[in-house]
């Protein structure tokens, strides 16, 4: 269901076309459209480990028996001041859906959960291992894209998990999530948010494949 497109890091900010990065190239995975939270949330920098929802995207689904990647999930830290980024530690980048097993579960005991119970119920965890990635200073973003095949329409959420990471007392970090060919978005602190909308030309199609053709 869910594959890593990349992991890369960036010197400056984001633009709309195409810039080299220090491993690869900013830009839209395969020129999707997209829903945008470019809220720059402040992480903490007084705490060492610690989980952070970060808010989530509506995403479609495919037509027939296709296995075609209906969308893409995007979450980029940024470093918003000058300095080393942490050296040691890492963050998990958790994406879950809106069943009973992942979400659903994880929403229930969110306030008590360890951070093992959350791995557990995520769809799929991308790891920033800060120690091995070890950017240099003047990289000032790092991100990570899971492209998304599915049935069936779902809410997906985004979660922040940081593990031992070293963030110096003076230091900014934030985040920014992206929904490529998303129909919907939410922020940060909505556990539930509202029903996922409906793409009716999808749908149409998929009835089209199931009953006609």
């Amino acid at each position: 269901r869910l594959t890593k497109v990349g992991a890369w890091a960036l010197s400056g900010p984001p633009s709309s076309s195409p810039r080299t990065g220090l491993l690869g190239d900013y830009h839209a995975p395969e020129d999707f459209s997209l829903h945008k939270l470019c809220v720059l949330v402040k992480l903490p920098v007084d705490l060492v480990s610690y989980d952070v929802h970060m808010g989530g995207f509506c995403l479609g689904k495919t037509v027939g028996d296709s296995r075609a990647k209906v969308g893409s999930l995007r979450v980029a830290l940024i470093k918003r001041s000058r300095g080393p980024w942490p050296a040691h530690g890492a963050f998990d980048v958790l994406a879950l859906d809106d069943q009973a097993s992942h979400w659903g579960k994880l929403q229930q005991i969110w306030t008590k959960s360890s951070r093992l119970e959350k791995l557990q119920c995520a769809n799929t965890v991308e790891v920033i291992d800060m120690q091995k990635i070890a950017p240099p200073d003047n990289v000032s973003m790092l991100f990570v894209d899971i492209g998304i095949t599915e049935r069936f329409y779902h809410q997906w959420q985004l979660v922040l998990v940081s593990n031992n990471v070293d963030i110096a007392a003076n230091a900014s970090m934030a985040y920014e999530i992206v929904g490529f060919q998303a129909l919907s978005q939410w922020r940060a602190g909505d556990f539930s948010p509202a029903a996922c909308p409906h793409d009716h030309v999808r749908d149409v199609s998929d009835w089209i494949y199931r009953y006609v053709a």
